[in-house]
């Protein structure tokens, strides 16, 4: 991007903790749309 190397080390720890970071996004996603269709079918069942 502007020129700068990095270590080895360094790349892989930025690649570790890019991919954690995706990996607890996805497992928030899936939690946000499970508490969703739980909402839903409170909000059906209530109707």
């Amino acid at each position: 991007m502007l020129g700068t190397e990095l270590s080895k080390e360094a790349s892989a720890a930025i690649s570790g903790v890019s991919g954690i970071a995706h990996i607890i996004i996805t497992v928030a996603i899936v939690m946000l749309f499970l508490a969703l269709k739980k909402s839903q079918v409170v909000t059906n069942a209530v109707k």
